[in-house]
């Protein structure tokens, strides 16, 4: 499975008390790198900062403000203290409570051996924030389209996910019945399985939502 990467990605929020997602607003690449990875800008999109009842993704870092924030040098009037450097915020190639919402390790291993056969494989921030399950930390989630909300990833049994499980930590060829696309199959991206089940709070992010009412940027 081989494409051009995507060059930007919408990020798509659960209000509080929301049981459909709407578009809070885009994230795109810019060609600048910091520490080997890309440096990605979010701005907000127009409708979100017109919606009542809108609220900042983490005001320190995306306060609700129009145009382009770069993470590599946050507003002056965001308030942020960030981690202490000698006083001053490290900088970081994408805003931190966005990259808080990318899978971890073991998701990434599971999209690696999903789009390349190994999971050893580097691949860029942006990719492994649209390939992930739909259900990310924060309410977020990662689209390819601003006015379309297609969930990603279905309910996998528990056996089901300790085989996969234990196929990926050893390296081992994933079937390739369980490699469909997104939402058709097991889910990539996904924290790694643990035998107990949780349940999502619905006022943050409720499990599954498929055709939300278009709000395009």
């Amino acid at each position: 499975m081989t494409s051009e990467p995507k060059r930007e990605a919408f990020v798509w929020i659960w209000l509080p008390g929301a049981t459909e997602p709407i578009v809070a607003g885009r994230l795109d690449r810019t060609g600048a790198f910091l520490e080997q990875q890309e440096v990605l800008t979010f701005a907000y999109a127009r409708s979100y900062l017109e919606r009542d009842g809108a609220i900042s993704l983490y005001t320190p870092e995306l306060p609700l403000r129009r145009g382009r924030i770069d993470p590599t040098a946050p507003p002056a009037d965001s308030g942020w203290r960030g981690y202490p450097v000698r006083g001053q915020r490290s900088a970081l190639p994408i805003a931190g409570c966005l990259r808080d919402a990318a899978p971890d390790a073991w998701g990434r291993r599971v999209i690696n051996l999903r789009l390349h056969g190994k999971p050893e494989v580097e691949l860029d921030e942006l990719t492994y924030l649209l390939l992930s399950g739909s259900d990310r930390i924060g309410a977020l989630d990662f689209q390819d389209s601003p006015t379309t909300y297609i969930a990603r990833g279905e309910t996998a049994t528990l056996e089901q996910l300790l085989q996969f499980a234990e196929l990926v930590e050893a390296g081992q060829p994933i079937p390739k019945t369980w490699l469909r696309p997104p939402g058709t199959a097991l889910r990539s991206g996904e924290r790694a399985p643990r035998p107990c089940s949780t349940t999502r709070a619905a006022a943050s992010s409720p499990s599954s939502p498929r055709r939300p009412t278009p709000d395009p940027s």
